[in-house]
């Protein structure tokens, strides 16, 4: 059974014993319960902790989690509170199997995470996060550092030293302090988003680079002729230098400053023009154009907007041109009631094992051979 379609009382009952042979483990949780040992087989941990109708000033911490099994792969702690400076859980010492470990849904969690686990793949964390993370696994393809949708953003400002060269996303588009060098790019990098105080050269940008954001105060050269794989290019306010757009472009923003003629094709699915632009474009009939007011040209496209007009919201995705939440928890938090479908840490959802082995217990309910046991 899907955790949403739960009534909110029995999503947050937590079992007082757990097989040894569970693998996947998600659960709602109040911030003051706490959790009996975990299962040396469990593969999936997914912790959502609910703090509605409890907001009161000075809650006592809640209970750090126990000791991780040796053999856990992914682990996501979301913890989501109206106070920003609230307690977070403590996780311990991380297993060396782990692969992903996403607290981007703890946006108050700021505590050291000590040496990263060899493994790690994938790394999220929230927008109060401020420790310098050391040495990058090699192996790292993802790492997100980000706010919330509620509007928070991030605060993060440390050094992030050699880049692995397995990275594929570099995620900083909501930290607003953060302007280290980022030494050479990876050859892997598929998408680079950049905060509003990033203001550093960058290397050479690698040939499959697919999702460039500059943020706001970028203003460095980058080579004229843009990688030819890039599908997303939102330039910040501050950049001015001329680029050669590749053919297969389907995102662009043009910046407040940016005055150069850019060469548009039809594959555009999406431009923002600033008020510097002052050059004709060509018929986009795919595309939803947001124009600045003073822009003196018509536009034939699919769909066009006037910023600072009353039409003028953002992309349904809420995409504005920066990082975006994934931490799980804020849909959750928006209804008792939804489509169940994430309802955690790499099971399928429906909370079907198909042995002993593969049993999982999702939402306060057992399913797979344990089903007496539980009952």
């Amino acid at each position: 059974m899907a955790l949403d379609a739960l009534p909110l009382e029995a999503r947050r009952h937590v079992p007082r014993y757990l097989p040894p042979g569970l693998a996947t483990l998600s659960l709602l949780l109040d911030p003051a319960q706490a959790l009996p040992p975990l299962p040396p087989a469990l593969l999936s941990l997914d912790l959502s902790y609910d703090t509605r109708g409890d907001e009161a000033p000075g809650r006592a911490p809640p209970p750090p989690l126990p000791p991780l099994p040796a053999r856990l792969e992914t682990l996501k702690v979301a913890y989501v509170s109206r106070d920003p400076s609230e307690p977070q859980p403590a996780l311990g010492a991380l297993p060396c199997s782990l692969t992903s470990l996403d607290l981007q849904g703890s946006f108050g969690f700021d505590a050291a995470l000590g040496a990263l686990p060899p493994r790690l793949a994938r790394l999220a964390l929230g927008g109060r996060f401020t420790r310098a993370l050391g040495a990058l696994p090699r192996g790292l393809r993802e790492l997100r550092i980000c706010g919330t949708r509620f509007g928070r953003l991030c605060v993060y400002r440390q050094p992030l030293g050699a880049l692995p060269p397995a990275l594929e996303v570099l995620d900083l588009g909501l930290c607003l302090h953060f302007n280290s060098a980022l030494g050479a790019l990876p050859d892997a990098l598929r998408e680079l988003r950049l905060g509003d105080s990033f203001n550093q050269p960058l290397a050479a940008l690698p040939d499959g680079l697919e999702v460039l954001d500059l943020g706001n105060n970028f203003a460095q050269v980058l080579p004229r002729a843009l990688p030819a794989a890039l599908r997303e290019f939102r330039m910040g306010d501050s950049f001015t230098q001329p680029v050669v757009l590749p053919e297969g472009l389907q995102v662009l923003t043009i910046g407040l400053n940016y005055e150069h003629a850019l060469r548009l094709t039809a594959n555009l699915r999406e431009l923002r023009i600033g008020e510097s632009y002052t050059h004709a474009v060509p018929p986009l009939p795919l595309a939803r154009v947001v124009r600045a007011r003073a822009y003196p040209f018509d536009v034939v496209c699919k769909s066009m907007e006037t910023a600072g007009g009353s039409d003028t919201e953002d992309s349904e995705d809420g995409g504005g041109g920066h990082g975006h939440c994934d931490c799980g928890l804020c849909g959750r938090l928006d209804s008792d009631s939804d489509d169940g479908e994430d309802s955690g840490g790499g099971g399928d959802g429906d909370g079907v094992g198909d042995d002993d082995d593969n049993i999982s217990w999702t939402s306060g309910y057992w399913s797979g051979k344990d089903d007496e046991a539980a009952a």
